[in-house]
Formats: C-alpha cells, structure tokens, sequence
C-alpha cells in the first residue's frame, strides 16, 4: 500500500491518513519497539533453557527404550540361532554354543552365558533346550544406572529333527 506520491510503505499499526509525515516514515522503530525486541530475545533464551532439558530427557528415554529392546531382541535371535544349529542331525552343543556368542559379540555381550541341555547332543536326544543370560552390566550404556542387576534371559525349546523324521 502506498500513501500519495512518498512512495514507501506505511507500518499498519502507525498508519492514520491525516499525520503521515516523511519523519515518521524514515525511523520505522522507536525505542519502545527496539527494546521490545531485546526483551523478547531474553524470552526465547529462557524459554530454550526450560524446554532444552525436557527435550533432551524424552531423546534420552527413547534411546535407552530402543538400546533395552535391541539387547533382548539380540538374547532372542542368539537362542534361536543356537537352538536351530542343535537340533541338526550330527551338531553338537558346541557348535551351537559357538553359534550364540558369535551374536552376542555383536552387542559387546562377551558377559554372556549360553547354556545348552542335554550336553552331549546324541542322535536319540528328542529335544534341546538352549537358554542365554546377558547381564545388563556388561552391555548397557546409561541403563546400568537404572537397571544395574537386571540380565536379559531367553529360552527356547525345539524338537530334534530325528525326532521329527521317527514320526513321519
């Protein structure tokens, strides 16, 4: 919008028709508008250091949520990579075992204990039970400052495949 032949634009707020002077169009801001402008610079400052450490807190959460998951989930996988290689016709336990630690070192698990029954695997064995304890302690980041005694377990039992091939 421009105002007669002066050929600049007006501030709404301070525009009225009758007093538009070229004074008032050249100083846009008065001191009353500049020091709004540092006070809310302040405001924005403070408001970012009260929503900074909340912000911070939530990531925090997730990322030890996403860290406790992908440790279970690592347990689980190294239990039934372990349970499947025993239950081969001509495995043994410590092969399976060896099948276990090699994906548990993938998350540091080196604290691992893999526990496979019976022990010796023989071909008339009709199940195997393979169980993995993690401690916490030995593969947490920040989650052995809240969960320090916690172990991550898992469990699996399966049907030798000379079983399966008897009841065919």
């Amino acid at each position: 919008m421009t105002h007669g032949c002066i050929g600049r634009l007006a501030p709404l707020t301070r525009f009225h028709p009758h007093n538009v002077s070229v004074s008032h169009l050249n100083h846009h801001r008065t001191p009353k508008t500049k020091y709004r402008v540092d006070t809310r610079r302040g405001v924005t400052l403070v408001e970012f250091a009260l929503v900074l450490p909340v912000f911070l807190a939530v990531m925090f959460f997730f990322f030890e949520t996403w860290r406790f998951q992908q440790l279970q989930q690592t347990v689980d996988q190294a239990v039934l990579e372990a349970a499947r290689t025993a239950i081969v016709p001509g495995s043994s336990a410590t092969l399976a075992q060896t099948r276990a630690t090699a994906i548990l070192q993938s998350i540091g698990g080196d604290a691992a204990t893999v526990t496979i029954t019976p022990n010796p695997i023989i071909e008339s064995t009709d199940e195997v039970t393979v169980t993995v304890e993690l401690p916490n302690s030995g593969v947490g980041i920040f989650n052995t400052f809240f969960a320090p005694d916690y172990t991550f377990r898992s469990t699996l039992t399966l049907d030798t495949e000379n079983k399966r091939i008897g009841r065919l």
